[in-house]
C-alpha cells in the first residue's frame, strides 16, 4: 500500500554548517583538486548529514546506500555551496527536495520519484 509516508516525519533539522569541509574544499580546489573530489572522499559531506537525520530516515526505511544516492545528484549544489553561489540552508533545501515523497511507509522499499 503507497501513500504519502513524508508528512508522518519530523522536520528534518538543518545542521550546522560543516565550515570546516568548506574550507578544506575551498583549499584543495585552490591547488587543481575538484572541490567536489574532496568532499566525496570518505563520504564527509554525506555522512556529516547522515550523523544528523540518519536515525529518521532509517526509521522510515531509507538505508545509508539510498542516501549516497540521493546525494550524489547534488553536485552542482556543492560545488554553489563552496563557491558561495548558495547558503547551506539553500543547500540543505536542496537536499530535502530530493528525498521521495511517496513510498511503501517505515518497513517498505522506497519508490524514488
Amino acid at each position: 500500500m503507497c501513500y504519502d509516508w513524508w508528512e508522518s516525519l519530523p522536520e528534518l533539522v538543518t545542521p550546522p554548517e560543516p565550515k570546516e569541509l568548506k574550507e578544506l574544499a575551498r583549499s584543495l580546489e585552490s591547488s587543481g583538486i575538484s572541490a567536489r573530489y574532496v568532499l566525496w572522499l570518505g563520504n564527509r559531506l554525506p555522512k556529516y548529514v547522515w550523523g544528523y537525520w540518519g536515525k529518521e530516515l532509517r526509521r522510515l526505511g531509507v538505508r545509508w546506500q539510498d542516501f549516497l544516492s540521493l546525494f550524489s545528484e547534488l553536485g552542482e549544489e556543492v560545488d554553489a555551496w563552496i563557491s558561495g553561489e548558495l547558503s547551506w540552508e539553500g543547500f540543505i533545501a536542496s537536499l530535502k527536495t530530493k528525498l521521495p515523497s511517496r513510498g511503501e511507509g517505515p518497513v517498505g522499499l522506497l519508490k524514488w520519484v
